[in-house]
């Protein structure tokens, strides 16, 4: 289970070293030094966080997550809730370039 109690974050109790959405954009970060390393252009890319197991109403708070973040309520809508968070997470494409 993950919560963000006041301020910080937790798995199954214990305090995270990162929230959900800095581990998704040290992700990314990875991603794009290996395109780098490869000469691959660079894809435009996004971070959200889904938590599929967790029940809210409006999402946790922080202006960090705002309009990121995807829970059980919004799985059977996801038709509807996904270009919105798509349109919030995946920045506009970046110009291509095979430097």
């Amino acid at each position: 289970m993950i919560e963000a109690l006041e301020g910080r974050w937790y798995q199954n109790g214990h305090s995270m070293d990162s929230s959900p959405l800095d581990q998704a954009l040290s992700f990314r970060n990875f991603l794009v030094e290996r395109f780098r390393n490869q000469n691959i252009n660079l894809p435009t890319i996004g971070c959200a966080v889904c938590f599929p197991n967790a029940m809210f109403e409006k999402g946790p708070w922080g202006d960090d997550l705002r309009g990121l973040v995807i829970g059980e309520k919004d799985l059977p809508y996801l038709k509807g809730v996904l270009p919105e968070v798509m349109t919030n997470a995946v920045p506009k494409p970046w110009p291509v370039s095979n430097s």
